[in-house]
Order: structure tokens, then sequence, then C-alpha cells
């Protein structure tokens, strides 16, 4: 079975760049870990590009278990 990420909306593009920044992790500092770019990093918050990789990565440094859950607890309101 393959299950595919949740692309974040807008709102949730920008609390993700909030939460990172409150967690001393920015958008750099993802790219700096994984050794790829900032652009593809930002991308993938944006919405407009996918890595299981930095999906996991940013998942794990908000202290969430996976960025799908991440993603649904936000949109219920339990972020």
């Amino acid at each position: 079975m393959v299950v595919y990420a949740i692309t974040p909306r807008p709102d949730e593009s920008a609390w993700l760049r909030y939460r990172l920044e409150l967690a001393g992790s920015g958008v750099t500092d993802v790219a700096r870990r994984l050794n790829m770019t900032h652009t593809v990093v930002s991308r993938v918050i944006s919405g407009r590009r996918h890595s299981a990789r930095i999906e996991a990565e940013i998942a794990r440094i908000l202290g969430y278990p996976g960025w799908n859950e991440m993603l649904k607890r936000l949109r219920t309101g339990a972020a």
C-alpha cells in the first residue's frame, strides 16, 4: 500500500516555518542536516514538492511521529 504525503496549505506552511524557528531550527538548518538546499526544503514546506526525508525530519524536529500525523493534528486543532 502506498501512502501519499499530505500537502500543506498556505496557513499550514506558515505554521511549519514558525514552529521550526521556535524549535531553534529553520529551513536552512534542516537543509544542512540533510545535505540539501534550503530551496528544496522550502518547496516541501510550501507544498510544491514532496520528499519523505525532509518531511520526516521536520516532523521529528517538531515532535510528531510523522508528516501526515502532524498535519492531521494541525487540521483538527490538536497540534
